[in-house]
């Protein structure tokens, strides 16, 4: 009788063990393919701008990274070829660089790109444009004008600065190079001020350049004294004219291209009047020509005004005087021994003249019976209007 080996295996052993060992082989791989799968590059990677993807960037502003990709795995990001920072994302696959700055790079096309810790074969990259910053301004009332007159308010406010100020100081620069502090501003994330500042320009302040500055930028400004003048006078030159006189107004230096109210004023009672209530200056900050009949009763020996305001903050510019001088002269050269005997003296009208000999200090409108009173007159009358030369006379009214 033959005995078998008892270490030798049998077909039937042979095949079971052989089974298993494929299997274990299997499931090894299947292991290792299913370790190496868990691991992928990231499925986004992008710039973040308050919470927004771009893809064009300033160089030095700040940008958050944004990353997703398989859980808790570590990823090289990397940007127009260098190593940024390896992180790690999270739970959810998630993560993000807060605040990198854009390095100095001449402006162009870049590739921002994530591969995983250590492995440069295989990445997600985006495509990102770089552009040089905006540089630095100061505007001052929207820089509409170069020039700006006595009484005006300014408004400023200032782009690309520093971002995220609280309190960026903002200075004035005066003709003799003294110094005084405005309103610092706030600004955004951008750099911009989130509210402008004001600064009105006092009606004795000192001509000249002014010049708006930070530590980024600086504006130049013109201050300068409005400029009213009537009919041939000089600038803000006060005139002595007759009520009802029509007159030309010609204004100069204010704000080029900048809407103006021209006004009558009567500081005494009802007569104040718009002449214009809204005209444009030209490119030069001129207004020309405009005709004005100044209205009748007025008070003699009182001062009006012609002034200018601005439309927009209402603030009174420029202001030229308007003296009233007012006479009482006959309708008739009815005189017997310095004394009118006609009843048409009732009938008296007021005449304006700007004689130097003529007093307006002390002739009424209507004098009393019996009342002395002395007049400056013609030696002739015509029509309604003396003419010269002038005589001085004393009368008294008929009681």
């Amino acid at each position: 009788m033959k005995h078998r080996p008892k270490n030798k295996l049998q077909p039937f052993s042979l095949i079971i063990f052989s089974t298993l060992a494929v299997l274990g082989l299997t499931i090894g791989l299947l292991w290792l393919a299913a370790t190496t799968a868990s691991a992928q590059v990231p499925v986004n990677i992008n710039f973040l701008k308050n919470g927004s993807t771009v893809t064009a960037v300033q160089v030095g502003e700040g940008v958050d990274v944004a990353i997703s990709g398989d859980p808790d795995t570590a990823y090289d990001i990397y940007f127009a070829g260098d190593l940024i920072l390896t992180v790690t994302t999270d739970a959810a696959g998630n993560a993000l660089i807060l605040s990198y700055p854009i390095p100095s790079l001449a402006p162009g096309g870049y590739i921002l790109k994530s591969t995983l810790q250590g492995q440069s074969d295989s990445f997600t990259e985006t495509a990102i444009i770089v552009v040089l910053p905006d540089p630095a301004e100061i505007i001052v009332n929207d820089n509409s004008s170069p020039i700006w007159p006595w009484g005006s308010v300014l408004s400023y406010r200032l782009l690309d600065h520093a971002p995220n100020t609280t309190a960026l100081p903002v200075e004035l620069v005066k003709p003799d190079t003294s110094v005084i502090p405005l309103t610092p501003l706030e600004t955004d994330a951008d750099g911009n001020s989130i509210n402008p500042g004001t600064h009105i320009i006092g009606q004795t302040d000192v001509t000249g350049t002014h010049i708006f500055r930070t530590a980024e930028a600086s504006a130049t400004v013109q201050f300068v004294a409005g400029c009213i003048k009537i009919d041939q006078g000089g600038c803000n030159e006060p005139v002595e004219l007759p009520d009802r006189a029509t007159i030309i107004i010609n204004i100069d230096k204010h704000a080029h291209h900048r809407d103006y109210r021209v006004r009558f004023v009567d500081p005494i009672g009802n007569a104040s009047q718009d002449i214009s209530p809204s005209v444009q200056t030209d490119s030069q900050g001129k207004i020309l020509g405009l005709l004005f009949t100044l209205p009748a009763n007025l008070v003699g020996g009182q001062t009006y005004y012609i002034q200018t305001f601005d439309l927009a903050t209402g603030a009174q510019i420029a202001s030229v005087d308007i003296d009233i001088n007012i006479l009482i002269t006959y309708c008739a050269p009815l005189i017997q021994n310095g004394a009118f005997e006609d009843d048409a003296l009732m009938s008296l009208w007021r005449y304006s003249s700007i004689g130097e000999q003529v007093t307006r200090t002390s002739v009424p409108h209507w004098l009393a019976p019996g009342q002395s009173f002395s007049l400056l007159l013609p030696d002739t009358h015509i029509g309604g209007r003396p003419r010269s030369p002038w005589l001085y006379q004393e009368f008294i009214m008929p009681s």
